[in-house]
């Protein structure tokens, strides 16, 4: 059954639905359009304007927008938020008016569009109307005067002439893809006359007119190819991870101008939609100097393997390029042998149609084959498919009884079938009647995805997939009134995802019961479905469930082979053995691994064909040193351990060290050194060890990993990460396990701030992990480069080998500088406020705070705050944000009315009220404009590897390195002094926690390594704050934006994180944020989207609760959340604080083993009390058993997602059982107390 939140949302959902009504016209009508049903959305902005009328009002009558200003002379701002609004397919702004008393006199805007471009974009000024009390109509083109792709938010003005007041009606806002007949355009360009249109040629040999320009991006392939397939030029790249661009050149220059859109029929095989272009143009170099752009993006493509037709827009690309001299293509391979095929590529002055064996694919013709049956959809809907065959301009559209597609028989009806399906500018629900006994049932469907995609989902770009819950699902009704939910397998794509075009998708079934009906419900703007017709299976299933192929996690001990630990060199072989393992190394030219043997489960982990790779990779000067100018000088062993010493005199003069032992524990120790042996200062470096590929067990696809960087990765697909030791990396481990043969082989380090970077890869050929060092040093005569120490272990088919491994490592160490804040950790609702903007706590008006408006918000809304941090406290008008840094200008000198001592008696309000306060300092950026960045920004300024000083984008902070110790002093003061003078609760080091490369300084005179590391600085830096804080008031949380690496970590209480966003780019088997269980005490807060509206992204919400973590909160919670987002927020949180006992453990355990595949739980155990969250990584409803817990006297189980008691079965080995149901994607919450 679905929970009550989800119960209403659908009931919602489902009221603003006519599942089978009559025809309704225009569902496929694309455009967004502003209908002013709910004027609530429009906010009136006092403060927007310096003679705003306190009295204008709003009010809307049939659909009609009245916008009143009574007071002459005055005016009114009223701003509506939007969902981004892209405009490139429909440019034209249509606006109808009426309008009386209005003020037309002066260049203020009418209409103004929030594009977040450098300059404000106005589409309609004042002037452009007539206030005559008629009716009118004017258009626009938005793309002469927005910059951006979308806009998010547009705000109307009203300004009354001297003599009376103003009154505007408006009728309708609209977007259109051409000005219609009879409509007046503002500002109306002449367009250059229609071109006929021009087709590439693409006859003839490929390779002659593609060339491979492996200098034109950084992961260039070694191994890439031009050829002919067929009718078309296929070029190809084979190494996963890999890339490659082509250009071709023209014998004769294009002409752009007078051509409209891009047109390219395509096969994207094996590839990813990475890097900045998927078919860029070449020219001469513009005024800009720039001499190509980007027109095909790689999210534009879809890489299925199918072939397809991309057509966008060209306008402004022949605007600032009128003629082209090429053209370039890119290949990015997510798997080897990955390819683009091109057939044609057109420059065309309309939308070409796509015919539907194009849109259909591969079509077939279908066997009678028994157990199918077709669903009759007559009478079942309210989609015209004339309608949706013409919004996505499919052409030759014929009914057919005997068609296959995917091996799957259909029936297709005519084009003049009214079908289920939904619109789509509305969020609705359409149903089909089964009754059918079945296993599977087919849905050929017609999926348009149009407009933008929602922010929180990705920051820039088109609606071109949906794979979430939120957004689109499946229920079944069986006829005994049971229901259960899923997203559907894309039998056509192989995934549970949805694109643009058509898919056949495949919905799971109870073969035991008979399906009632089926409900497809559609929660997203920019998405419309039509199902075209609809088969049931009612035999044996004819596609695998992908549900049925998860791994079990059972843990399972291993029993060491030996008892003895023993390194014992013979000739040319070095064997190192651990009670679990075997590693045998050749010594010779340079150490590589020969064998790697799981001795405990007879597991060899190379396979006869492989070849090894050596453990380092030296290198002088910037150059790799080749093994074989080294020799092997001294081999000395002692029982558990060797030293191996090599000597390389040409072409230069170095000694590598390798000492290998076995530790106490059973691992294999490594350590490498690269001493400069010859007689002037060398630039060296060292990489490794790197291990693999290995296999573990005779499967590839049962050779699984975890890789606990940002957005954690944890499956056994192919995959490649590589991050650098910080906020991407923050702990020293990674792991490769096979569940089913219960094998292991982890690697680890034993570091502290030294640069490094953590590898790991999964491909055709197995599993590889490696640690690099990317910034050599300089080393006098006689100097060393040495590695950290690095841990190789063997261990049983379960990654928690490698975290307990590496955890137990870390208490031997890890001291927090300050005694971490029990009510810093049970914070989970954690809200970001602003004094001057988002509904804005401050009135400068009238000098007063208003904070008290966020707990009365976010009691209603959120179910409460227990933190409340704010933001723009510290601008100064004209100046910028400069926080009252010691020396700086302050915020209280003349901005904030009353000095510090309001504020702080505004701040003590909300403490008193039971909500800890916190303040917004930047970590980095320092004001130029400020007496601090007038005096020392220059000097203290990141400089960049070509030397040029860092800014912030598009403004005048500038970045400070933070390696400097007058900065560092600067900043510890000012914390201090603001703790101190405020009473505040926390404290925030923005930007800090990343310790990424954006960040190195390579300045000369800053006394620093070049490239400095921020994790050796913020380390420093964070120290000093926290010891200020600590020195001016007890108790005081200090935080970042980003979790940092471990050792950095132990100056701080906690951080912001976007560990859970991650995971949507890496999509691992389960959302894990792995720091929050290897170091418990400190609190994070998931970021699900910054600066952006969260929209309806309740996965993320549930994702952070499967962690027990806090979440951020931003934004106006009317506008940025939808009510489904705001409901699993409140029940979320609820749950969290009345169980903080439990999610504050010191002892939290990240998947413990569960009795289903698919079924994740972690565990909070504290005394007497244990609670799980469970998350269900299967795409269907799973009821049944989850947890085996001990049978203990007493034991008491509720269900705290449902709210009810639960009662556990009788398991095996005295042990008991707890059931579940779960929807699918979704979480949920049990407590076991005895």
């Amino acid at each position: 059954m679905r929970c009550a939140d989800q119960g209403a949302v659908l009931a919602t959902v489902l009221l603003t639905a006519i599942l089978c009504g009559p025809v309704t016209a225009g569902l496929f009508d694309w455009g967004w359009r502003e209908d002013f049903e709910d004027v609530g959305r429009w906010k009136a902005e006092v403060s927007w304007l310096s003679n705003a009328d306190v009295d204008a009002t709003l009010e809307t009558t049939e659909g009609i927008a009245h916008f009143v200003v009574p007071t002459p002379g005055r005016g009114m701002k009223w701003r509506c938020h939007l969902r981004p609004v892209t405009h490139a397919d429909t440019p034209f702004l249509i606006v109808t008016y009426r309008a009386r008393g209005l003020r037309t006199d002066f260049g203020e805007y009418f209409i103004y569009v929030d594009d977040e471009g450098k300059r404000e974009a106005r589409p309609l000024l004042l002037r452009h109307l007539v206030p005559d009390n008629q009716w009118h109509t004017v258009a626009v083109n938005l793309s002469s005067v927005v910059q951006g792709e979308s806009f998010r938010a547009m705000a109307i003005q009203v300004q009354a002439a001297k003599g009376a007041g103003a009154e505007l009606w408006v009728k309708d806002i609209w977007l259109a893809e051409s000005v219609p007949a009879g409509v007046e355009e503002i500002n109306a360009v002449a367009r250059s006359p229609v071109r006929p249109d021009v087709y590439l040629p693409l006859n003839g040999e490929a390779a002659t007119r593609w060339t491979a320009r492996t200098g034109w991006l950084s992961n260039a392939t070694t191994d890439s190819a031009v050829a002919k397939a067929g009718r078309a030029d296929r070029l190809c790249v084979s190494q996963a991870g890999r890339g490659m661009k082509w250009s071709w050149f023209f014998e004769d220059e294009v002409v752009l101008t007078g051509h409209r859109f891009l047109s390219m029929r395509y096969r994207a095989t094996r590839s990813v939609p990475r890097s900045d272009y998927a078919l860029c143009i070449l020219a001469e170099a513009n005024a800009d100097g720039r001499d190509y752009a980007p027109a095909i993006m790689p999210n534009d493509l879809r890489h299925d393997g199918r072939w397809h037709t991309v057509t966008v827009p060209i306008d402004d690309l022949a605007r600032r390029f009128p003629r082209i001299r090429g053209v370039a293509a890119q290949v990015q391979a997510g798997a080897n042998d990955a390819s683009l095929e091109i057939t044609s590529i057109g420059f065309l002055s309309a939308v070409p149609m796509v015919p539907a064996a194009d849109l259909l694919g591969d079509v077939g013709t279908a066997r009678r084959m028994a157990g199918f049956q077709a669903i009759a959809l007559a009478g079942q809907g309210r989609v015209p498919l004339q309608d949706a065959l013409e919004a996505m301009r499919v052409a030759d559209w014929s009914a057919r009884e005997d068609v296959a597609l995917s091996d799957i028989p259909f029936v297709l009806p005519g084009a003049d079938a009214v079908l289920p399906g939904t619109g789509l500018v509305e969020r609705a629900a359409a149903t089909v009647s089964v009754g059918r006994t079945c296993s599977q049932i087919f849905l050929l469907t017609l999926a348009a995805l149009r407009g933008g995609e929602e922010e929180v989902y990705r920051r820039e770009g088109r609606l071109t997939e949906i794979r979430e819950v939120d957004r689109f699902r499946i229920s079944l009704r069986y006829t005994d009134g049971t229901t259960e939910g899923c997203f559907p397998w894309n039998v056509t794509q192989e995934t549970f995802a949805l694109s643009d075009g058509a898919q056949v998708l495949c919905v799971f079934a109870d073969p035991t019961r008979t399906v009632d009906r089926l409900t497809l419900t559609d929660n997203s703007d920019g998405a419309g479905y039509v199902v075209v017709a609809v088969t049931c299976r009612a035999g044996p299933r004819v596609i695998k469930d992908p549900d049925d192929t998860w791994l079990g996690l059972a843990v399972r001990p291993l029993k060491p082979a030996r008892d003895e630990s023993l390194v014992r060199r013979t000739g040319d072989v070095l064997r190192i053995m651990t009670p679990l393992a075997t590693c045998n190394l050749s010594l010779t030219p340079f150490p590589r691994i020969r064998e790697l043997r799981n001795d405990a489960v007879g597991d060899e982990l190379f396979g006869p064909d492989h070849a090894a790779a050596y453990l380092y990779t030296p290198r002088a000067n910037g150059a790799a040193i080749a093994p074989r100018s080294f020799r092997l000088a001294e081999c000395r062993t002692n029982g558990d351990r060797a030293v191996l010493t090599y000597a390389a005199e040409a072409p230069i003069g170095v000694r590598f060290q390798l000492d290998v032992s076995v530790t106490d524990t059973g691992e294999m120790a490594l350590g490498g050194r690269l001493t400069n042996a010859s007689a002037s200062p060398l630039e060296l470096a060292l990489d490794g060890p790197s291990v693999g590929p290995v296999r573990l067990g005779n499967e590839l696809t049962e050779t699984c990993y975890l890789y606990p960087g940002a957005g954690c990765s944890i499956g056994s697909r192919p995959v490649v990460r590589r991050d650098r030791f910080g906020g991407r990396f923050p702990l020293q481990f990674m792991a490769g396990f096979n569940p089913v043969t219960n094998s292991g082989l982890y690697l680890r380090t034993e570091g502290q701030r030294e640069m490094r970077d953590y590898a790991l890869s999964k491909d055709d050929n197995g599993l590889t992990f490696g640690i690099a060092y990317p910034r050599a040093a300089v080393v006098p005569p006689g100097g060393e480069f040495a590695t950290v120490r690095t841990i190789v272990g063997f261990s049983n088919g379960d990654w928690h080998a490698a975290f307990d491994a590496y955890t137990r490592w870390l208490q031997t160490w890890y001291r927090p500088s300050s005694k971490r804040k029990q009510w810093f950790r049970e914070v989970f609702n954690f809200r970001q406020r602003f004094l001057h903007s988002y509904d804005p706590l401050y009135d400068p008006a009238t000098g007063t705070y208003r904070l008290e408006r966020a707990l009365s918000e976010a009691d209603t809304h959120f179910g409460g705050i227990e933190y409340l941090h704010l933001f723009d406290w510290g601008n100064v008008p004209r100046i910028g944000r400069v926080y009252g840094r010691i020396g700086d200008h302050s915020p209280f000198d003349e901005y904030l009315s009353g000095g510090v001592k309001a504020f702080r008696r505004a701040i003590q309000g909300v403490q008193d009220a039971g909500v800890p306060v916190g303040l917004y300092i930047e970590g980095y950026l320092l004001q130029e404009k400020g007496r601090l960045g007038q005096a020392h920004g220059r000097e203290w300024q990141i400089v960049t590897q070509r030397g040029d000083p860092l800014y912030w984008q598009d403004s005048t902070e500038m970045m400070v390195c933070s390696g400097i110790p007058d900065w560092q002093n600067v900043q510890a003061e000012t914390y201090a002094a603001r703790v101190r003078e405020l009473g505040v609760d926390g404290m925030y080091l923005d930007q800090f926690g990343f310790a990424n490369s954006g960040k190195d300084c390579w300045s000369q005179t800053h006394g620093h390594p070049r490239p400095s590391y921020t994790v050796e600085s913020e380390f420093e830096l964070s120290r000093q704050v926290r010891d200020g804080i600590d020195a001016s008031k007890p108790d005081v949380a200090l935080y970042s934006e980003e979790t940092p690496c471990d050792v950095n970590s132990q100056n701080q209480d906690g951080s912001f994180t976007y560990h859970m966003r991650h995971c949507r780019g890496t999509r691992p088997w389960v959302p894990l944020h792995m720091p929050r269980f290897a170091i418990p005490s400190f609190k994070t807060f998931e970021i699900l989207v910054c600066d952006r509206p969260m929209g309806g992204w309740t996965e993320g919400v549930k994702w952070t609760f499967f962690n027990g973590e806090g979440i951020w909160l931003e934004g106006r919670a009317d506008e940025w959340f939808r009510p489904e987002t705001l409901a699993a927020i409140r029940k979320c949180h609820a749950i969290l604080r009345a169980h903080r006992d439990a999610f504050t453990s010191d002892r939290p355990r990240p998947l413990v083993p569960t009795l289903a595949p698919g079924i994740f739980a972690n565990c909070f155990p504290i005394e007497g009390k244990v609670v799980y969250t469970l998350y269900n990584a299967r795409h269907r409803t799973y009821r049944g058993p989850a947890l085996s817990i001990m049978a203990r006297k007493g034991v008491r189980c509720r269900d705290l997602w449902r709210g009810s008691e639960t009662t556990p079965r009788a398991g095996k080995e005295k042990r008991l059982e707890l059931e579940v149901g779960l929807q699918a994607r979704d979480v949920g919450a049990l407590m076991v107390t005895w």
